[in-house]
């Protein structure tokens, strides 16, 4: 875990070298400090992956709870339209 204090926070590699050592289901989040307090290391963070874009544990549960695809993706993607390009003879099959 010594290896833990020299890395960098705030980015992907740092986050993938502490899931290495700590577990992958830990840090689950880009944006994270990391600092020393004596022979600890201290590791704060916010959210959960790189906070852009879906989700899949938080789609998956909505799923669970009910939500379909249409309220899934308005919830990680407000202000958009979802269309279908498909051609109108071939929807809802």
């Amino acid at each position: 875990m010594q290896d833990a204090a020299h890395l960098r926070s705030s980015d992907d590699a740092a986050r993938m070298e502490a899931g290495r050592h700590l577990g992958w289901n830990v840090i689950q989040s880009d944006d994270l400090t990391l600092r020393e307090r004596g022979e600890q290391v201290i590791v704060e963070g916010g959210g959960q992956g790189h906070g852009v874009g879906l989700c899949q544990a938080g789609a998956r549960e909505m799923a669970e709870e009910g939500s379909d695809f249409r309220q899934i993706l308005t919830h990680y993607y407000p202000n958009t339209t979802n269309t279908s390009l498909a051609p109108e003879s071939t929807r809802n099959r």
